[in-house]
């Protein structure tokens, strides 16, 4: 009796255990993941963007009006990191919103923002809301896509807790996701049939920053097929973006500041020149960007297909902004925290095809895991002790530490070099591995295709769940370790 009751108890703990839903205390992991990468950083572009979003209210009370800003960032009373304010007015005006309080803390009780871990917080927490409202939006997306609560709920737990989002947002401190969640919220009024709020959220989404409209145009010609109406719409989907370029045109320190700002590099650097042909050297995100837009304009979609059938039509509309994306990211230099542009669509394609379940979660955690180990590896500005300085953890150890004389504690990659001299070899490994699993991911979930594989498929492992959540905690616990082995400290 008692060895079935014990038998009985098992099977129900192993049911649970592999089951679709997302419990409690695995959405308090995720958001102590993302306390411990928030408190532990604070990031050069946050401070940039925390100022220019403060310079709209300076410069509408008694700073020579809004076409100012752009001359007034370029002076840069506040000490922001970088002298050019080189993005649209959209892309800080949210935040500009948000920072009214700690503006006024600034203007009038003479707290300088860029010196204050709290007030930089503060401005950082808009960026955390966001992607709580992001993973909502995802969540209901999901829904209508697959018609299962728990799978929705994996998707958006699973964008809630990517790496990916951890850095752009808790670590960096970045304002893609102004740009992210807008988008979302286009594609979920696209799949309700709402055709003009559709075209309103892409407009606002393309005003805040231009990389929407790859994947803008791809979903377009997925359900017109008309060229005339897509012009048409595209036309209304950058017109929030050419209303801002008219209102600062001939602004003071504007045209200097899109030509020295980052937006203009990433746009020239967005089609580079991979391979030599006879004709000269072709962009392969080009040739990518051609062959998802014939694909999306020969699917059978039209304007009815999303009355008749809104979870197939979503299937497509979600993967063919993956495959944009990630077109983007695999053939074109990006910044590493830009990566998060992919998050909540991914997920979502992946949560599809539940024959598929536990392979796609090692997919993408083999791929999550390496892309950021090569970032880091190749040197980019990430997991260095000079970004603990000033950060809320570093106040409450009472001190900064000087970076310029850590040696080979300055940063993870520094550390492992030194410590490892194979490191340096295993970068080619990890680039294979992130290009693999990007290709298995988007091959064995493509929406016209059920793949599944004989062997462990459905199988739904929790454990990868946590380590999906946990990726970046080893990257911060080190960075954090070498912040406190740094030999000079700086006491504040």
């Amino acid at each position: 009796m008692n060895k079935t009751k014990v038998k009985v108890n098992n099977t129900l703990a192993d049911k649970s255990f592999r089951m679709d839903k997302i419990f409690a205390s695995e959405w308090i992991l995720a958001a102590s993941v993302g306390f411990l990468v928030f408190i532990s950083s604070q990031y050069i572009d946050l401070r940039s963007l925390t100022i220019w979003s403060t310079n709209v209210w300076d410069v509408i009370f008694g700073n020579g009006g809004i076409r100012n800003l752009y001359h007034y960032s370029y002076q840069n009373v506040h000490d922001a990191f970088h002298q050019y304010l080189g993005s649209e007015l959209m892309s800080v005006l949210p935040m500009s919103i948000w920072n009214l309080p700690i503006w006024i803390a600034q203007r009038f009780f003479h707290h300088e923002i860029s010196e204050s871990a709290l007030m930089l917080g503060y401005s950082k927490l808009f960026l955390v809301g966001l992607s709580v409202v992001m993973v909502f939006i995802t969540r209901r997306i999901a829904y209508i896509i697959t018609g299962d609560y728990d799978k929705s709920l994996v998707a958006a737990f699973l964008s809630g807790s990517s790496v990916f989002l951890y850095i752009s947002v808790c670590f960096s401190g970045q304002n893609d996701i102004i740009m992210i969640l807008p988008s979302l919220f286009a594609i979920y009024y696209l799949l309700q049939n709402k055709h003009r709020a559709f075209l309103l959220w892409s407009m606002l989404t393309i005003s805040i920053k231009p990389f929407f409209i790859l994947p803008f145009l791809a979903v377009l010609v997925l359900y017109e097929k008309n060229f005339l109406k897509i012009l048409l719409r595209l036309l209304i989907g950058v017109a929030g973006l050419l209303v801002q370029k008219l209102l600062f045109l001939g602004a003071p320190m504007y045209a200097e500041s899109m030509d020295n700002g980052p937006s203009k590099r990433m746009l020239e650097d967005m089609f580079p020149g991979n391979i030599s042909t006879a004709f000269g050297y072709i962009s392969i995100f080009a040739v990518a960007l051609v062959l998802i837009y014939l694909y999306s304009y020969t699917r059978p979609f039209d304007m009815e297909s999303i009355k008749e059938d809104p979870a197939k039509f979503g299937k497509y509309v979600v993967y063919v902004i993956t495959l944009t994306y990630m077109s983007y990211v695999m053939f074109s230099p990006f910044s590493y925290y830009r990566i998060a542009v992919i998050v909540p669509f991914l997920y979502i394609v992946m949560v599809e095809n539940s024959k598929m379940y536990m392979y796609n979660l090692l997919f993408d955690i083999v791929f999550s895991f390496s892309l950021i180990t090569k970032i880091m590896l190749r040197g980019s500005n990430i997991f260095m002790i000079g970004f603990v300085n000033g950060s809320l953890l570093a106040r409450t150890f009472g001190y900064d530490v000087n970076e310029a004389t850590a040696g080979y504690f300055e940063s993870v990659d520094s550390y492992l070099y030194l410590t490892n001299d194979l490191i340096d070899h295993l970068q080619s490994m990890f680039t294979g591995l992130t290009v693999v699993c990007i290709a298995l991911l988007l091959f064995f979930n493509r929406p016209d295709k059920d793949t599944e594989f004989k062997v462990s498929g459905e199988r739904n492992c929790r454990p990868l769940l946590w380590v999906h959540a946990m990726l970046i905690v080893p990257y911060m616990m080190l960075t954090i370790w070498l912040f406190t082995q740094a030999p000079e400290r700086i006491f504040v």
